[in-house]
C-alpha cells in the first residue's frame, strides 16, 4: 500500500464532495430562486435541503470512523443504511414531491447534466488507489470500471441539448446508459468485498470504500450520480410529455 497515494485520495475524496455539494446546491437555489414561493418558504426549503445532507454526513463519519461500515462480517448490515436510505429518500422526492418537481422545472436541463462531469475526478482518484494498492483493478478504469464515460461525455450532452443539437430522446438514452455504467462498478465494488459475496479474489479487497473519508464515495458521490441522473430523467420526460401533440 503507497501510504502517500492513499492520503492523496482521501484529500482527494472529501474535497470533491465539498465541491460537488456545493455546486448542487447552486444549481438547487437557482431552481428555488425561479420558483413563485415566498421568500420565506424559498430559505426553508433550501435549508431543509442542506441541513439533511450535512446529517447525512454527520451520521456517515460516524458509522465510517466507528468501524461499523467496514465490520464485513456484519456484511451486508454495514453497508444496508448507506445504500437504502439514500436511494428510497431519492426516490420517493423524485415520484411524489410536487415541491421537488417545481424546482427541477426551474433549472435548465443542460446545468442537471454537467454536473455529471465529477465522475472523471472520481475514477481518477479510484485510479490512485489501484496504483497504491489499496483497491482492485476492476474497480479502476485499467479494469472493468467505465464509468468514466459519464463524466467525460456529460459536458459535450450538456452542450448540445442547450443548443438543440440533440433530441432529449437522445438524453433520455444517456442517462439510462451511464446509469448502467454506475449499476457495473457499484456491483464491481461489491463483489470485491471481503464478504460471502466476494466474487474478484486477486488483489486486494475494496473495502478501503469503507473507510473515513473514502466513505463519502458509496455515501455521497455514488448517490450524487443517480440523483441527477434522476432529476434529468423527470425533468426530459415532463418535457417529451408537454411536446406531444393533443390527440383530437
Amino acid at each position: 500500500m503507497n501510504a502517500n497515494l492513499l492520503l492523496l485520495s482521501q484529500i482527494g475524496f472529501a474535497a470533491l464532495t465539498v465541491i460537488f455539494l456545493y455546486f448542487l446546491m447552486r444549481t438547487l437555489r437557482y431552481g428555488i430562486d425561479h420558483t413563485n414561493w415566498s421568500a420565506s418558504s424559498k430559505q426553508r426549503v433550501f435549508n431543509l435541503i442542506l441541513g439533511t445532507i450535512l446529517i447525512w454526513f454527520v451520521f456517515l463519519s460516524i458509522w465510517s470512523a466507528s468501524g461499523a461500515m467496514g465490520n464485513f462480517e456484519n456484511f451486508p448490515f454495514n453497508f444496508a443504511p448507506i445504500l437504502i436510505v439514500p436511494l428510497v429518500t431519492i426516490l420517493m422526492l423524485v415520484i411524489f414531491s410536487k415541491g421537488l418537481a417545481q424546482i427541477l422545472a426551474q433549472i435548465p436541463p443542460e446545468r442537471i447534466i454537467v454536473l455529471q462531469n465529477f465522475r472523471v475526478f472520481v475514477e481518477l482518484l479510484l485510479w490512485g488507489l489501484f496504483v497504491g494498492n489499496v483497491i482492485p483493478e476492476q474497480m479502476s478504469f485499467e479494469g472493468r470500471n467505465f464509468d468514466i464515460l459519464a463524466g467525460l461525455t456529460a459536458p459535450f450532452v450538456s452542450w448540445a441539448l442547450q443548443r438543440q443539437k440533440i433530441s432529449k430522446t437522445i438524453a433520455i438514452v444517456w442517462n439510462f446508459a451511464c446509469l448502467g455504467l454506475l449499476i457495473n462498478i457499484v456491483t464491481i465494488a461489491f463483489l470485491s468485498t471481503p464478504s460471502p459475496i466476494r466474487v474478484f479474489m486477486e488483489g486486494p479487497s475494496s473495502e478501503a470504500v469503507a473507510t473515513f473519508p473514502i466513505c463519502f464515495l458509496p455515501g455521497f458521490l455514488v448517490p450524487l450520480a443517480y440523483t441527477l441522473h434522476f432529476f434529468s430523467l423527470k425533468q426530459l420526460f415532463a418535457a417529451e410529455k408537454v411536446n406531444q401533440p393533443a390527440l383530437n
